[in-house]
C-alpha cells in the first residue's frame, strides 16, 4: 500500500489545497479529456508570459452538476506552508516521478523544470498541483498544461496522452508523430489550411484507437509561421526566444468531446523531396514512445503498453517533407489512401 511517509505528505497537500480554496480567489472550469470531464480551479492570477492555462483547454458550457476528475491548483501563497516530505531521494526517477509501489495509493511526481509537484489519487479521481508560484509557469507548460495530471487520469480508463498532431478527413483521423522540429505542427497546419479538420497539435487524446482533441493550441516555430497562409492568432507574438503560441480553436474540427477513429501513422521527416515509405510498427514506436513519454515525466505501468497496442492496429508510414506545401500535401493525401490498403 506505499510507504507511509510519502501517504501522510499526500494526505497533507490535498488538506491543504482544501484550505487554498477556501482561503484564496480561484478560477474554475470544466474542461473535456476524451469522454470524461474534469473540474480545474486555479489561483486567480495571470501568468507573466500572457498565456493563460485555463483558457487553452475545451471547456464544456454548460458544466455538468459533478465531474469525473478534480484538479486543483496551489502556489506557495497565503497562509499555507508545504509539508516537506522525508523519503529518500533515490526514490526520484530521472524526471522526477516516484514508482506507483512507493506511492499508492497515490500517484507522485516532482517535475523540477516546472517547479512543481503533482499529487493524483486514482481511486478519488482528485489531484493536485503545487508551485513555487503559479504566474511565474513557463509559457510552454502554460500553453499546454498539466499534461501529467491528465495522463494519470487517462491512465484510470485505459487512455494515453500522446505528443503527436492529428489531423482529419471524411471523420477519420491521421496521427502525425516524431521528435520537436520533425515537421509536425507544419504539416498538421498546412493541412488544416487546405481543408483538413484538425484535431491537436503537441498533446492529444488516445482512447481505444480514436483521437480527441485536449488542447486549443499549436507550438510552432518562426520557421513554420513564415510558410502558413492563413492569420493564424499568436498569443506570444511579442516572444523572440520561444516557439510562438498558436490559438487554433477556430480551426479545430471539433470543440465538443466528439472523437474521430485513427487510421494510421505518419512519422514526418525533413528530406529533399516529399515521399512515402511503409515502416514497421516497432520504428513507429520509437518515433511516438520517447517524446510521449519525456513528455509526461515516464507516464504509467501501461503507457507502452498502449502505444503499441496502437501502432498494432494501423499502418504506419514515413513521410518525407520537404517544405513544399503542394507536394507535402499531396503526399499526405497519398498516405491517406494507403491507409486503406
Amino acid at each position: 500500500m506505499g510507504d507511509p511517509r510519502i501517504r501522510e505528505f499526500c494526505e497533507n497537500v490535498f488538506d491543504l489545497a482544501g484550505a487554498y480554496l477556501d482561503a484564496m480567489p480561484m478560477r474554475h472550469r470544466t474542461v473535456a479529456l476524451g469522454t470524461r470531464t474534469v473540474s480545474i480551479h486555479t489561483p486567480d492570477i495571470p501568468n507573466q508570459a500572457g498565456i493563460e492555462p485555463l483558457d487553452g483547454l475545451i471547456a464544456i458550457t454548460p458544466p455538468p452538476p459533478t465531474a469525473d476528475f478534480e484538479i486543483t491548483c496551489v502556489d506557495a501563497r497565503g497562509p499555507i506552508s508545504l509539508p516537506w516530505g522525508t523519503w529518500p531521494s533515490t526514490w526520484h526517477g530521472p524526471l522526477g516521478t516516484i514508482p506507483a509501489r512507493f506511492s499508492a495509493p497515490f500517484r507522485l511526481a516532482l517535475d523540477r523544470h516546472t517547479q512543481t509537484i503533482s499529487i493524483f489519487h486514482p481511486g478519488l479521481g482528485r489531484g493536485v498541483v503545487w508551485m513555487w508560484d503559479y504566474s511565474l509557469l513557463p509559457y510552454w507548460a502554460a500553453a499546454t498544461p498539466w499534461r501529467l495530471m491528465f495522463s494519470w487520469c487517462a491512465d484510470t480508463f485505459d487512455a494515453e496522452m500522446i505528443h503527436a498532431a492529428c489531423v482529419t478527413k471524411d471523420e477519420e483521423a491521421v496521427l502525425l508523430v516524431g521528435r520537436s522540429g520533425a515537421g509536425k505542427s507544419t504539416l498538421a497546419l498546412q493541412a488544416a489550411e487546405s481543408g483538413w479538420g484538425l484535431i491537436g497539435d503537441d498533446f492529444i487524446l488516445i482512447q481505444d484507437a480514436t483521437a480527441y482533441p485536449v488542447y486549443t493550441r499549436a507550438k510552432a516555430h518562426d520557421s513554420t509561421l513564415t510558410v502558413l497562409e492563413d492569420s493564424w492568432s499568436v498569443i506570444n507574438n511579442d516572444a523572440t526566444d520561444q516557439k510562438k503560441i498558436l490559438d487554433i480553436s477556430t480551426h479545430l474540427e471539433t470543440k465538443s468531446r466528439l472523437g474521430r477513429p485513427v487510421r494510421s501513422v505518419l512519422a514526418p521527416t525533413q528530406s529533399d523531396r516529399s515521399h512515402l515509405r511503409e515502416i514497421p510498427g516497432g520504428q513507429a514506436l520509437l518515433k511516438l514512445a520517447p517524446y510521449s513519454l519525456s513528455g509526461l515525466l515516464g507516464g504509467t505501468t501501461r503507457s507502452l503498453m498502449r502505444m503499441r497496442r496502437l501502432l498494432a492496429s494501423m499502418p504506419a508510414f514515413q513521410l518525407g517533407v520537404a517544405r513544399d506545401k503542394r507536394s507535402d500535401l499531396a503526399t499526405l493525401d497519398d498516405a491517406w489512401q494507403a491507409g486503406d490498403d
